[in-house]
């Protein structure tokens, strides 16, 4: 193939899969700023291996994998092993990102969106607290006084109650 070939199809593939790409690497990370930088990174890493690349296959899939690879580099420079979620985990999520259409990832972001501004003040800033990026679960219990073991039941709680609202929501208005 080509150069400009290669480079059409790389640029059309990945303007496909950006958003789920993206998400991904968000999924992991959990901080804006350091996912849009390891976002770069493994658009760069995808370009330099995309010669490995099969076109017609699943480009989601492969660039969710390379982004795990990029991921796992980074945290070990960064020396920051909070709560992390295993390889296994990672494979099972990377692969259901890619089957769920556009059109239904952009639903149930803007359901979430809606959700957390119906979250209670304390909440919210517990959800913010943990998930910026900044500090971790441990950290962010100790500082509230509370055990790790039940601020993890709090956010699952958390969670459990935002999985549903944005199940609700999206139901709601698809019915309206």
């Amino acid at each position: 193939m080509g150069d400009r070939a290669k480079q059409r199809e790389f640029a059309t593939e990945l303007e496909d899969a950006q958003r789920r790409l993206f998400t991904y690497v968000f999924s992991q990370i959990g901080e804006l700023e350091q996912t849009q930088e390891i976002y770069q990174q493994t658009c760069l890493v995808m370009w330099e291996k995309f010669d490995g690349y099969t076109s017609g296959t699943n480009f989601s899939a492969w660039a969710c994998a390379v982004a795990r690879n990029v991921i796992r580099d980074h945290l070990k420079k960064q020396r920051r092993y909070r709560a992390r979620f295993s390889d296994a985990f990672q494979e099972r999520l990377a692969d259901m990102l890619v089957t769920i259409p556009a059109a239904e990832m952009d639903d149930r972001e803007t359901a979430l969106r809606k959700c957390l501004r119906k979250l209670p003040e304390d909440r919210r800033q517990l959800i913010n607290a943990c998930y910026s990026g900044e500090r971790g679960v441990a950290e962010v219990a100790k500082s509230m006084g509370r055990s790790t073991r039940g601020l993890y039941g709090s956010l699952r709680k958390i969670r459990e109650w935002l999985l549903r609202c944005i199940d609700r929501t999206i139901n709601t208005e698809a019915f309206s």
